[in-house]
């Protein structure tokens, strides 16, 4: 019951265009399922994103979030 497709309606030059993106290689991260694969499909075309590693409740320098 994990999620595979999504697909959301985003404007484009042309008019109201689709955008799917596909889940996969779901892995265990800390006990929660994280996808390491997505593959985006445009109008420009196809392109997948491959994921090498996730880590979950790492601290963040409070300076980051300041203003630059």
């Amino acid at each position: 019951n994990l999620l595979s497709r999504m697909i959301i309606y985003t404007t484009s030059p042309i008019g109201r265009a689709p955008q799917q993106v596909d889940f996969s290689d779901y892995r265990d991260v800390n006990g929660v399922k994280f996808p390491f694969e997505e593959t985006f499909l445009w109008l420009d075309g196809r392109w997948t994103a491959k994921i090498t590693g996730i880590k979950t409740n790492v601290a963040i320098d409070a300076k980051k979030f300041g203003k630059p």
